[in-house]
């Protein structure tokens, strides 16, 4: 047996799943926000003011992120409603590779160009780099948390050293993106600072 349906019920029909298949992207994306990253002037010359290691030659390897989410936070904009994915440009593993490169040649390390090898091989990988929520909760005091895997390895020896950083910060109404930002950025100096630092990565030069 066949129903049929008036025509005026069925211009409704219709009119109503173009208005649904319109709108329906929005009901159920979620707004994202872009923010660059970058490191306060003199950071190199502060961090090493004198060379960690002499002339060490290194063949690196790059950095790679191993985190399962590309965002760095989490913003809302009305009590705990409406979140705001927050990523970074360029992408994260290109910040810290750019910004590590710079470090490790800074503080004597010599990075040599493709083509070149040496025995000492070096890569980094981020483990985890976020801010501002806990456990799926918007909180009125935001943490940020940072954790990098340093791998070395020369022949019949491989060390694998962690750099990381913990920040707790007081969430505002009003700028809250650029506050997370600010905090991203003391996120960023805090852990390159603990990789010249490392006791480990320091007797690379045996």
């Amino acid at each position: 047996m066949v129903t049929l349906i008036p025509m005026r019920k069925c211009l409704r029909l219709t009119g109503f799943l173009w208005v649904f298949l319109f709108y329906a992207p929005s009901l159920f994306s979620q707004e994202t926000a872009t923010i660059s990253l970058g490191l306060p002037p003199q950071f190199f010359s502060q961090v090493c003011p004198s060379p960690v290691w002499q002339n060490l030659k290194v063949q690196w390897l790059g950095t790679t992120d191993r985190r399962a989410d590309p965002e760095v936070g989490l913003e809302t904009r009305k009590k705990g409603k409406d979140p705001i994915s927050v990523t970074v440009t360029p992408s994260l593993a290109g910040i810290i590779d750019g910004n590590l490169r710079d470090l490790l040649t800074r503080c004597g390390m010599s990075l040599l160009p493709a083509g070149e090898s040496s025995d000492l091989k070096l890569s980094a990988e981020i483990l985890e780099f976020h801010a501002g929520v806990e456990k799926g909760i918007i909180l009125g005091k935001g943490k940020a948390l940072s954790r990098l895997a340093l791998v070395a390895e020369r022949p019949g020896r491989k060390v694998t050293v962690s750099a990381g950083y913990e920040i707790e910060f007081k969430k505002t109404r009003k700028g809250s993106l650029e506050r997370m930002k600010e905090t991203l950025n003391e996120l960023l100096a805090k852990t390159l600072e603990q990789v010249p630092a490392s006791p480990e990565l320091k007797g690379l030069g045996f």
